[in-house]
């Protein structure tokens, strides 16, 4: 299994490392840019895993660490996946939150952009 973390301090150097891995779906490549003239390549071979649910074989999907390491889902530790769950619950009451807020909007401001006839209605 590759596994490559490279620094570059230029974007040529970085097409010229990465172009026989490009459009290979054998690999994944990441390239990330934390800084100027500060490039960080990442390439993987790409993993597979089969789907319980049709049997079929699909490429894993790829999570990134805070620090900006890649790691594909199969290789996460069991910390990691229980950061991923928090924040996506914590995403998911938040975005419940906000539409909860929004549904508290008075009825009289919903009414001031309705037509006159429309609002006799009510």
């Amino acid at each position: 299994m590759l596994h490559i973390k490279k620094e570059f301090t230029s974007e040529k150097e970085v097409e010229e490392f990465i172009k026989d891995f490009q459009g290979n779906k054998e690999y994944i490549v990441d390239v990330f840019c934390p800084s100027e003239n500060k490039f960080i390549v990442q390439i993987q071979t790409q993993k597979f895993y089969n789907a319980w649910d049709d049997g079929k074989s699909y490429p894993d999907e790829v999570w990134f660490t805070e620090e900006g390491d890649m790691i594909q889902i199969q290789d996460l530790t069991g910390e990691h996946m229980r950061n991923i769950i928090r924040r996506k619950i914590r995403e998911e009451r938040q975005m419940r939150e906000a539409i909860a807020s929004m549904m508290e909007v008075p009825v009289e401001n919903v009414h001031m952009g309705l037509p006159e006839a429309t609002r006799t209605l009510h």
